[in-house]
């Protein structure tokens, strides 16, 4: 692939404001606030007082203010989940107009440095004119591009690129980089740790208390952490659902899928947390609608 522009139309930017926003979101997410910057984004999860998450996506700054994008499926929910933390600490929740395109593929470094100087490592970030650029993990080299509609269409413009309606190509490629994201199925259900986000600069054990902080920073410091995240691919006619349980050949449960993405007809890749080393190769989904390979471990 030398080199695509895809329309994220199904991630949404929250913008959260206030006096003391930085103050509640240290109290809320999982990552260190204090490491979002012009030029730092972060990872983050919000979970439940039992650690589980209930919104995952990245904080960034865009400007004087501090934003949360995460997949559209799941914003709503987000918000509600929030507004009452909020409420308390004179912060708001607003769905900012603000849209993503991802830029990916073996020429994306080469053509985007004829316009800024990009940055270096993944979560990193700069800013062109009323764009931030962030790099994303990933191989080839991804960079999601965060601004107004008509800046998006002038960057991509400049650059001799059309922008294509697949944001599934750009789901595929989180998933082949490891890099979990929720539906609405999936909800309550994983702990930071099953998606490996401590690994990736989305977990504090240091700045303090947060919701669930006692359970995640528990499962850390007492090693209890057994389960592993595997690359899969699947066959099905039908999407599969996200959320659901993974068979051995006896019908035991032995994973969960995570996330999944449409790569071509009937066929998918996803992530799925074993509860302990996998001992085959071959499993099914619960309802026996698709077929289970494993392609490697993440990590």
């Amino acid at each position: 692939m030398p080199i695509s522009a895809l329309a994220l139309s199904e991630t949404t930017h929250l913008k959260i404001s206030g006096p003391d926003v930085r103050k509640f979101l240290q109290g809320q997410f999982t990552c260190d606030i204090n490491d979002v910057s012009a030029n730092q984004t972060r990872l983050a999860a919000h979970c439940s007082p039992q650690g589980r998450m209930l919104a995952l996506g990245r904080l960034y700054q865009y400007g004087d203010g501090i934003y949360f994008s995460l997949p559209t499926s799941i914003a709503t929910t987000c918000m509600q989940n929030l507004k009452p933390y909020a409420m308390f600490s004179k912060t708001s929740l607003t769905e900012a107009p603000l849209h993503s395109i991802g830029i990916m593929g073996d020429e994306a470094r080469t053509a985007l440095s004829t316009l800024i100087n990009l940055p270096e490592l993944p979560d990193t970030c700069v800013v062109h004119e009323s764009l931030l650029i962030i790099k994303v993990r990933g191989n080839p080299e991804r960079y999601e591009i965060i601004g107004p509609a008509e800046s998006l269409s002038r960057f991509t413009n400049s650059l001799g690129l059309k922008i294509e309606s697949n944001a599934a190509l750009w789901w595929q490629a989180d998933i082949e980089a490891g890099q979990a994201f929720l539906c609405p199925e999936t909800l309550g259900k994983f702990l930071p740790h099953d998606i490996q986000l401590p690994e990736n600069n989305g977990v504090s054990y240091t700045k303090g208390c947060y919701i669930g902080q006692e359970i995640i920073a528990r499962m850390h410091y007492l090693g209890k952490l057994k389960k592993q995240l595997w690359l899969i691919s699947l066959l099905s006619k039908d999407l599969p659902q996200a959320g659901l349980k993974i068979l051995d050949t006896d019908n035991k449960a032995q994973a969960e899928l995570i996330c999944v993405a449409a790569t071509e007809n009937e066929s998918y890749l996803g992530l799925a947390i074993f509860n302990q080393a996998p001992q085959a190769n071959a499993y099914l989904l619960e309802n026996h609608s698709g077929s289970i390979s494993l392609i490697h471990a993440i990590g």
